[in-house]
């Protein structure tokens, strides 16, 4: 900074404020968030973590709680896919995932 360099002393309470008035909107949540936190809490080192672990979540698509959804989205389709292939037909053997009729499986596909 050329204005340390000056010999002028900046605070970190201006060096935040710099940095965060020249963010995208996509940041306001989180510069909104700073509002709460005590002023001697409220450091760079704090500031800085907490735009770098939004950037990532926005980088990522969204938020921890968004990725668990994902995540328990992706274990409902494979239980419902092991429910399906557990699935018996009338006849007992199973469903045809060649031809989709019942009572055998496509290894024994007569079509």
């Amino acid at each position: 900074f050329e204005m340390e360099e000056a010999g002028l002393v900046i605070s970190d309470q201006e060096i935040i404020l710099a940095i965060t008035l020249g963010l995208l909107p996509s940041y306001t949540t989180v510069i909104l968030s700073f509002n709460i936190v005590a002023a001697d809490a409220l450091t760079l080192d704090y500031v800085m973590n907490h735009l770098l672990n939004n950037e990532v979540a926005q980088l990522t698509g969204g938020t921890q709680k968004s990725t668990v959804a994902a995540t328990n989205a992706k274990h409902d389709a494979k239980e419902s896919a092991l429910t399906a292939s557990n699935m018996k037909s009338p006849a007992g053997k199973g469903i045809c995932f060649f031809c989709n009729q019942c009572g055998h499986h496509k290894e024994e596909c007569p079509e």
